[in-house]
């Protein structure tokens, strides 16, 4: 995906997007902007990805205000993406049960809501 707004979209796992696990998923210059779900406000993953200058703002879920990773082969990685104001009741940002790479990123805030 290459330059392209993904702005108030609802899903059961991922908002904007969802990928499957026999998928990688390589993402530039997109913006995700109050997207919701229950697994990943903006992304959920079961695969490995890239996600390069990518904002993703004002996100919202159960798990993962903007990013749910579920897999234990691949990892997603982040590199100059800007995470602002995601929000869910676990991991305000991202929720990851497997490895995830950042680099040059931006996190401010970002809320979870378990106490």
């Amino acid at each position: 995906l290459f330059r392209s707004t993904f702005i108030n979209n609802t899903a059961e796992s991922g908002g904007a997007i969802s990928v499957p696990s026999s998928k990688s998923l390589i993402v530039s210059n997109c913006e995700f902007i109050d997207n919701n779900a229950t697994k990943g406000g903006a992304v959920y993953s079961t695969a490995g990805g890239d996600f390069y200058k990518c904002n993703f703002d004002n996100n919202t879920a159960t798990y993962g205000g903007a990013i749910y990773h579920d897999d234990s082969s691949g990892s997603l990685k982040f590199s100059y993406s800007n995470f602002r104001k995601n929000e869910a009741l676990y991991g305000g940002a991202i929720y990851s049960a497997g490895e995830i790479q950042v680099s040059n990123c931006l996190f401010k805030n970002n809320k979870a809501n378990n106490k």
